[in-house]
């Protein structure tokens, strides 16, 4: 009998799980939930598809009756750890569209999270998330990138504002590597608000979210180890980062590896929001166009981090915003995160798909995100449907409007 010494920890939580089908599907207008798992949406009604059958194989492999194999190790990768399925569980909802972390009875995607570990250990894990590991341990970024270029997108001859930092901005790997345009706005309205700001390079490595999404805790705890000192190094008392998922795993995964982390962690749109409120940032460009907002899960469902965006949305001159039918707790999930881009890709882009023909739907022009992976899948899901909607992140915006 194959030792699950992750999952056990949960073993309670596994129990919990009333196989009401609230995971499976669920239709409530008052929460904006249509639908509640994109997997399942994609690939048929199956119980192993969705939240119940997986809790479902996690207890039988607790009980030794179903023996970890490569066959089970897909399904329970087959998941986007996006969270719907906890947000609106009938056990973990604590309150409508809203899970307390601290108090909630069954955490899906600790359950998940700690499965994949115990996969991992035994040898499981899959091959693209093992590559991206390997990458993550020579170059410090799961994209096979050198490490040194980790700031190649700085725009030639800038220097950071002058005085002491007041931030560390923890740019992440997918916007230093892959969509860099967010991390150039970010540095372009830090540097028009005045900010001094300090970037960790060569210190800083990745987050770790990939690692602990995919269950390969042992080299995430190392790299987050890293950064964790380098950070408390500086003395500096903020981290602002411009991507959900290292927000996430800063905030919400640092605290729980390490305990109390003496410093705090924001995300841009809150620190950009402040700046405007401080008159140390002006929007002087309008912008004529029709949008609506998609919100990641890591920010959203994991953090409840739901109205900077928007109110940010709302200082943005010329901007007509429309929702579309799923949003907050209940929006659709992009279809990349959890490792499902990496081993996955085709099921993720048609995921997204999913939310692109929702912003058509509301007449939208302008797809917003605050989320550099959520961009960069839904620019691949446009290609793929030849759609004409524009994909921008939210920083983007704020950088052209001042």
């Amino acid at each position: 009998m194959a030792k699950l010494k992750n999952l056990e920890k949960y073993k309670e939580m596994v129990y919990t799980c009333l196989r009401c089908g609230s995971c499976r599907d669920l239709w409530d207008p008052k929460e904006n939930v249509y639908g509640t798992c994109p997997i399942r949406e994609h690939t048929g009604g199956f119980d192993v598809y969705f939240m119940r059958g997986k809790l479902m194989l996690a207890r039988k492999a607790l009980e030794g009756v179903i023996e970890p194999s490569e066959d089970m190790a897909k399904y329970i990768y087959l998941c986007s750890t996006c969270g719907n399925c906890e947000a609106h569980c009938r056990i973990s909802q604590t309150s409508p569209g809203k899970v307390d972390r601290e108090k909630t009875k069954l955490d899906q995607i600790k359950v998940i999270e700690a499965f994949r570990a115990d996969l991992v250990d035994l040898g499981l894990a899959l091959p693209r998330h093992k590559a991206f590991a390997d990458s993550i341990s020579k170059n410090h970024n799961p994209y096979g990138e050198p490490h040194d270029a980790r700031l190649a997108w700085m725009p030639e001859g800038f220097e950071m504002p002058e005085g002491d930092p007041e931030i560390i901005y923890f740019v992440g790997c997918t916007s230093a590597y892959r969509r860099t345009e967010l991390a150039k706005a970010t540095v372009d309205v830090l540097r028009k608000a005045g900010v001094p700001f300090k970037i960790m390079h060569p210190d800083e490595w990745c987050c770790g979210s990939p690692l602990l999404r995919t269950g390969q805790r042992g080299l995430a705890e190392e790299v987050a180890g890293h950064n964790l000192d380098a950070i408390r190094r500086s003395g500096i008392g903020t981290v602002v980062t411009s991507c959900a998922g290292c927000y996430r795993t800063l905030k919400l995964d640092y605290k729980d590896l390490f305990g109390d982390l003496g410093f705090e962690v924001k995300h841009i749109s809150e620190v950009v929001n402040d700046l405007i409120g401080e008159g140390r940032l002006k929007l002087k460009r309008p912008l004529a166009m029709k949008a609506t907002y998609h919100d990641p899960c890591h920010l959203g469902r994991h953090c409840d981090y739901y109205d900077p965006p928007r109110e940010l949305i709302a200082k943005l001159k010329g901007v007509e915003f429309v929702e579309m039918p799923r949003t907050r707790s209940g929006a659709w999930c992009c279809g990349s995160g959890g490792g499902m881009k990496s081993a996955f890709g085709e099921l993720a882009i048609e995921i997204a798909t999913d939310r692109l023909k929702e912003a058509k739907e509301v007449g939208a022009e302008y797809l917003l995100s605050c989320c550099p992976f959520c961009k960069h899948n839904f620019l691949d899901a446009k290609r793929a449907m030849g759609s004409d909607l524009e994909i921008y992140d939210l920083i983007e915006l704020v950088s052209q409007a001042t």
